[in-house]
């Protein structure tokens, strides 16, 4: 039994909430009546509550006795003189602050004319909507909202619902919102500001609505046109039209994630939601368009039917991020947007999925520590790819048939994984959970290792690990193999499997799984006319072999130098990103050999892609030439570093550089350069408004070689200049500095009260820590580093302090398995 599940048998129908705020002191007052169901008698009410005051309890015509909180549990309990049952009515007061940790009810700053504003907005999931209102705030505790909220009369207010009424008296403007459907507290939102929006229709006449702060609403075109797009295709393509009368966009300047779905009122990031035209590059237009259809592919699955406890958070997680990608391509197939799926989602749960203290994608988690940890790489990426595997396996028309028959079941309700495979095998009339239930309830995932005996392929599943590590894990493959120029699908139920003949296994790199292949299969696959998608696959099994030490680092390097002739965005974007992580690790012994070996392997397609846009380019060119730019330039390639420093001067006396290329020239101008350039480039970082041009500015400062600006720049980070929701990026880019060495742990450590106050109960602390952990390479660090989370523990990232010592010990291994590198 969990202790901190409240009891099932007393159950919320619905919140009439009314909050004051004042702006001035940052505190506020509220009330509630809530509609609760009883259905087991009882003399206790027990709620969820955290940093609230409760003023007054009243069920009428029963004797409040006492009121006691928990605060491990995070509850508060009433108890009452008579016995309670049924319906009941339990009216509260109470009182809180505003927070500045942007979880809860917080503040976020924004300027109008370079005067400072003070927005209140929400940010409630997973457990943190107890922070402003006492409430059942779990998932399968689902009740209907209706929100007034007292505000100052020159400020607007929005949330899941259009306004129903409003009114002004004195100074204050009392605005109440239309119910809500039946929904789960974390998807309740307000925020309460100056706004200004775009409009448009949707073509089922929901109104779309994109806010932001005054002097913004003119980069919100391409949000508003991805909005009306992706709603009028989930509509069609689940066949449950959007539930809602409206739908708004809000650009919160102080967001910690990138974007949240609440139902209604989806809130992101500005440089999630804010595209300029003229400003931003197209990695933004990509990226804005990107996490806008995944948090409307949440107003199905998530908020329509949501899971029933965060052991299935996968059930949102996964499904946005598979399923945002059937309308980026939909809407943009210049992106390439498979493609990169392959890189960006499948390939980095991958990595996570081969350590030891991985997790399953079904996890068991209990307090709100472990819920916020499982925000994941495993939620999100690993269940989008097992999604993906399934459906290529079932066909596209019989598994959206089966997500149909999902959602119509379970809509307005909740569902747990099971009942998903259920509804997939109903339709399909094939084992779905039979097959799928290992992917999801056990950790890690298999490599094929296949070799040719006796011309038959003989097949032999285990689990990949980075580390050794004896296991019997199993699964029930759907194996694709390519056989007589087709794709033919074969079920591996045993760890060993024998096929007549094969060309290749996995084609398109759909299977949630690695293949390594005999030496007689390998040669033959490698000369044989392999697309660009399976080459990626090959290349990145290569490089996950090496580091596990299954082989050499140069039997990897020796293969890529066969595809030094490509052209491919992706395939170019997975081999900077191998490269880098063994620079990384090898710098010290081999700094200047591998810029040699980099500016040779790249020194074609440097050729090609060249500096300046040719009217012929895709955006996908555009990726590629800001990729093998950055790649070259820091890997000291000297002519790169002359352009980019003439360019960076240019920009600076009034010839903008083109925003595509304006983050590239920064940082080679910042890692070339010298106190002078790090002053410039704070000057600028200090004058800009735009939070897209900071970002850029700010990560360009982390660019540096010399130690000594690095450390200015991370105690600059923790100034008032630097959003609280930025204060990671320069950690993470430090971190990942090959002349910073232990710089970003170091600071952490001296820092880490102020680090700990904004990230603590998130899940951003488990970035921080893996960036400035997982470059080191000496098992001496582990002791020091147990050391400093046993006096400093953090609930919400334990998991991820074990895979850094679990990666700092497979860097020991990796670097001394090839002490006889060749380069």
């Amino acid at each position: 039994m969990n202790p901190y599940a409240l009891s099932e048998d007393i159950k919320p129908l619905k919140y009439r909430i009314n909050l004051t705020p004042n702006f001035k002191t940052l505190k506020f007052f509220g009330c509630e009546l809530i509609e609760i169901n009883i259905s087991r008698k009882t003399r206790k009410i027990t709620l969820n509550a955290q940093d609230l005051k409760v003023t007054k309890a009243e069920i009428k015509d029963n004797k409040l006795k006492n009121i006691s909180y928990n605060k491990k549990y995070q509850t508060i309990t009433f108890t009452f003189n008579d016995s309670l049952k049924d319906k009941t009515d339990l009216y509260l007061e109470f009182k809180g602050d505003i927070r500045e940790d942007l979880r809860g009810w917080y503040k976020s700053i924004y300027h109008v004319k370079d005067k400072e504003k003070i927005m209140l907005t929400t940010q409630f999931e997973a457990t943190d909507a107890r922070k402003c209102f006492p409430c059942f705030d779990q998932p399968d505790l689902k009740a209907k909202f209706e929100l007034t909220l007292n505000i100052p009369k020159n400020l607007d207010a929005v949330s899941n619902m259009p306004i129903k009424r409003q009114a002004v008296k004195n100074s204050l403007k009392t605005v109440i919102f239309q119910e809500t459907p039946i929904m789960s507290t974390y998807l309740l939102a307000f925020v309460i500001s100056e706004l200004e929006f775009l409009e448009g229709k949707a073509k089922n006449n929901v109104k779309v609505r994109i806010y932001a702060t005054p002097g913004k609403n003119s980069r919100a075109k391409l949000a508003l046109e991805v909005t009306i797009k992706a709603l009028e295709y989930y509509d069609n393509y689940f066949k449950i039209p959007y539930p809602l009368p409206k739908l708004d966009l809000i650009a919160i300047p102080d967001f910690e994630s990138g974007a949240m779905e609440n139902w209604g009122l989806i809130t992101y990031r500005e440089t999630q939601l804010l595209f300029d035209e003229k400003e931003s590059s197209a990695g933004v237009k990509q990226n804005v368009a990107h996490t806008i259809n995944h948090e409307i592919a949440h107003q199905w699955f998530g908020n329509l039917v949501t899971m029933k406890w965060w052991d299935d958070l996968w059930l949102n997680e996964g499904f946005a991020s598979w399923i945002e990608n059937k309308v980026t391509h939909e809407l943009f197939p210049e992106f390439d947007i498979w493609m990169q799926y392959l890189t960006d989602i499948k390939i980095p749960a991958l990595y996570l999925d081969s350590l030891n203290n991985t997790h399953p994608i079904e996890v068991d988690v209990v307090d709100p520590g472990e819920i916020n940890e499982i925000f994941d790489a495993i939620s999100y990426n690993k269940g989008s790819a097992v999604i993906r595997m399934l459906e290529s396996y079932l066909g596209e028309e019989v598994f959206r048939n089966g997500l149909r028959y999902y959602l119509n079941k379970f809509k307005y309700n909740n569902a747990t994984t099971d009942d998903l495979w259920m509804s997939l095998q109903k339709v399909s009339k094939k084992p779905v959970k039979k097959i799928m239930r290992l992917w999801t309830k056990q950790p890690g995932y298999p490599i094929i290792n296949a070799s040719l005996n006796n011309n038959k392929i003989s097949l032999k599943q285990e689990r990949f690990f980075y580390l050794p590590r004896k296991n019997n894990s199993s699964w029930h493959i759907p194996l694709a193999v390519i056989e007589d120029n087709s794709i033919k699908y074969y079920e591996m139920k045993n760890k060993n499997y024998r096929i007549n003949k094969i060309t290749l296994i996995n084609p398109g790199q759909i299977g949630f799984y690695r293949v390594k292949y005999d030496k007689e299969l390998f040669n033959r696959i490698l000369n044989s006319r392999l697309n660009i998608t399976d080459k990626i696959g090959l290349q990145n099994d290569f490089y996950a072999f090496a580091r596990g030490c299954h082989i050499k680092l140069n039997d990897f390097l020796e293969l890529i130098k066969t595809f030094k002739h490509e052209t491919n965005h992706a395939l170019w974007d997975d081999l900077s990103t191998s490269l880098g992580k063994t620079q990384l690790l090898f710098f010290e012994d081999y700094g200047d050999k591998f810029n040699d070996f980099i500016n040779e392997l790249y020194s074609e397609i440097y050729k090609k892609v060249g500096w300046d846009e040719k009217p012929s380019d895709t955006h996908t060119d555009i990726l590629l030439r800001n990729n093998v730019l950055a790649t070259l330039g820091l890997s000291n390639h000297e002519e790169i570093l002359t352009e980019a420093k003439r360019r960076f001067n240019e920009h600076v006396r009034g010839n903008k550089i083109n925003p595509d290329l304006r983050s590239l020239v920064y940082n080679l101008a910042a890692y070339s350069g010298d106190k002078k350039t790090f002053d410039l480039l704070k000057s600028m970082y200090l004058k800009e408004r735009v939070q897209e041009e900071k970002i850029r500015l700010l990560a360009s400062l982390c660019a540096f070689r010399q130690k000594d600006i690095l450390k200015e720049t991370l105690k600059f980070s923790l100034s008032k200049h630097v959003r609280s929701q930025d204060r990671y990026i320069t950690l993470s880019m430090v971190g990942s500095n090959e002349y910073a060495d232990d710089l970003a742990w170091q600071f952490l450590r001296n820092n880490w009260d102020k680090y700990y106050k904004i990230y603590g109960e998130g899940h951003t602390m488990s970035y921080i820590i893996k960036s400035c952990l997982l470059r080191f390479k000496s098992p001496d660090r582990i002791n020091e580093i147990k050391k400093f989370f046993k006096e400093n523990p953090v609930p919400s990232a334990k998991r991820a302090i074990e895979q850094c010592i679990e990666s700092i010990r497979i860097n020991y291994n990796f670097v001394n398995h090839n002490k006889d590198l060749r380069l």
